[in-house]
């Protein structure tokens, strides 16, 4: 049965595919945010959506509360009962969206908070995190472009980038 599942990889290798078990999805957010499905670009109907999901990626697994999301995504709203509602259906729709595209598996919390299953993705910024030179390389100074609380990251992403640089 080994000889057969390690036939079938090397099949889905040759032919461009990934191996069983590697990620489908995989989520770019050096310069702006992309998320991609066996190559395919995942279209969101909502830009607060994407957005929530950019937010997730950036905690890399990490737990967001309802409350957080709020403050990051509606930032220059008063905090209230408006601004709850815009969360929920911004989440509502976030799920909607990824359960379309058969990838709702990559979500993972429990009710008032969220996380992102890291191991059922790919990421540029988690491959730079986790020292990995293509990452570093690719690396231009831009951080999920597109959310101005993504600038806060960028130092930090700096750092990093040349430090792996420097090792290799």
């Amino acid at each position: 049965m080994e000889e057969i599942r390690h036939a079938l990889d090397k099949a889905r290798k040759l032919c461009g595919g990934r191996e069983e078990g590697q990620p489908v999805v995989e989520m770019r957010t050096f310069g702006r945010f992309d998320v991609m499905k066996n190559g395919h670009a995942v279209v969101f109907k909502s830009r607060k959506a994407k957005e929530l999901l950019a937010l997730l990626v950036s905690r890399r697994g990490g737990v967001v509360e309802s409350d957080y999301a709020i403050e990051m995504l509606w930032e220059d709203e008063p905090f209230g009962e408006n601004v709850r509602v815009k969360y929920r259906k911004a989440l509502m729709n976030l799920k909607n969206t990824l359960k379309e595209n058969g990838i709702s598996e990559i979500l993972a919390g429990q009710r008032g908070s969220l996380g992102l299953d890291c191991q059922k993705v790919s990421c540029d910024y988690f491959r730079l995190m986790n020292g990995e030179k293509k990452a570093a390389d690719e690396f231009q100074g831009e951080f999920l472009f597109e959310y101005s609380w993504g600038e806060e990251y960028i130092a930090e992403l700096e750092r990093k980038a040349e430090e792996i640089r420097e090792r290799k």
